[in-house]
């Protein structure tokens, strides 16, 4: 199945963990996980908040790891309903669509990259790739399931990481 996972950031709401299939001509964002508020608090306690949250994230990954195998079992246009913030889109709605590599500062936690789109009468959307599983499969995906994507980075094999193009 040609899926990866992708986090969008929002300064007004909560952020949102989409699982994004292509499928027949069309991009179904079918949400798994919102923010988790544990990582931020346990920071606020140090070495010992992260000790006593690491088994609870340890956990909440394995969670989220099933639910991924189990939606992958199914076919994605039947996964729509399962969430108010599920939705789909056409290809041929995305005006413009871009990976690009993560900046040097900004983003928000860790990720390797992101995917930039703008789907018509949308304002833009960002999805940051928290994996370089993700981050690959992405990379592979999307230049082939939309015909205006353009892929800003390269896989560098002396630093095994994606680095912009330049």
């Amino acid at each position: 199945m040609n899926a990866f996972n992708g986090r969008q950031i929002s300064a007004l709401s909560s952020d949102r963990l989409y699982r994004v299939f292509f499928d027949q001509g069309e991009a179904f964002f079918i949400q798994i996980g919102g923010q988790s508020f544990g990582q931020a608090i346990a920071v606020q306690f140090g070495l010992l908040g992260m000790l006593i949250y690491a088994p609870f994230q340890r956990r909440a990954q394995a969670k989220l790891e099933a639910k991924i195998r189990d939606l992958d079992m199914q076919p994605p246009s039947a996964l729509l309903a399962a969430g108010k913030h599920n939705f789909r889109a056409f290809i041929s709605d995305f005006e413009s669509s871009s990976l690009q590599a993560a900046p040097a500062l900004g983003g928000h936690g860790r990720h390797l990259g992101r995917w930039v789109l703008q789907l018509r009468g949308q304002k833009p959307m960002t999805l940051q790739l928290e994996t370089e599983d993700d981050m690959r499969r992405a990379f592979e995906t999307l230049p082939s399931a939309i015909s205006t994507h353009v892929n800003q980075v390269a896989w560098d094999t002396a630093k095994s990481k994606f680095v912009k193009m330049s």
